[in-house]
């Protein structure tokens, strides 16, 4: 970020662009740091999504004490108003590219359908706290105080209760983490269809799950399993993660 200060960051499919808070306006930039565009958001840019196919960024903008989901082309025109009353929670898009999902002001996981302009709410009792859709598929992960729901068109099934500390999608399966231990964690995965497909111990404490890596902390360092991450602390290649 070139010693920007950002409040929230996405790269765009391919990591061709960079979308990035700073100050009260989305910007868009390469990796050479140049100047994209430039959208003034009204607001502190808070969570940001890339749409699969590049077209649009959806991105939630706090402006006093109310926070408002966006849509804007992923040249930097069109900002259109998709609800103006949501939560500072990442948005998270279909694979397919037609519809969206975020989390409204009053807790619950909202799928918005780009195609027919329509919302449709998921049924999992709400505060929700985390979003996050198949790579592949219509398949919905839902993450709530300590569960984690797989939401179909059918309905909604817990995959794992009261013990969920991090969640995501790796390598195409569902990955949910647990409370850490004194000095590891379980990361134990799931089909999209909410079958059980394994586990695994991590040393650490599991930051985030990504569709390709785990992001582990060990001490004073920050680890990902299957690549080096670069962090402003000293990064070093782990074990591979990947489970199964």
């Amino acid at each position: 970020m070139q010693g920007l200060s950002a409040t929230a960051v996405a790269l765009s499919p391919h990591a061709l662009y960079i979308a990035a808070g700073i100050h009260n306006s989305l910007v868009a930039m390469a990796p050479d740091g140049r100047k994209a565009w430039s959208h003034p958001a009204g607001g502190k840019v808070v969570a940001i999504a890339w749409r699969p196919d590049g077209l649009e960024i959806a991105y939630v903008v706090r402006s006093g004490h109310r926070l408002a989901l966006h849509l804007i082309y992923g040249n930097g025109k069109r900002d259109m108003l998709i609800d103006r009353s949501v939560r500072a929670i990442r948005p998270s898009w279909r694979a397919d590219s037609l519809a969206l999902a975020y989390v409204g002001a009053g807790g619950k996981a909202i799928v918005y359908d780009l195609g027919h302009r329509s919302r449709r709410v998921a049924t999992v009792e709400p505060p929700v706290s985390g979003v996050a859709f198949a790579p592949k598929g219509p398949a919905l992960a839902v993450a709530t105080p300590g569960d984690v729901w797989l939401v179909h068109d059918r309905g909604a099934s817990a995959v794992e209760r009261g013990t969920t500390e991090t969640f995501g999608w790796l390598n195409g399966r569902l990955a949910v983490t647990g409370p850490p231990g004194l000095t590891s964690a379980v990361i134990r995965t799931f089909s999209p269809t909410g079958a059980p497909r394994g586990s695994s111990d991590v040393q650490g404490v599991v930051l985030a799950v990504t569709p390709k890596l785990v992001v582990v902390r060990s001490g004073r360092k920050t680890l990902a399993g299957r690549t080096t991450l670069l962090t402003t602390r000293p990064a070093a290649t782990v074990r591979d993660l990947q489970i199964g």
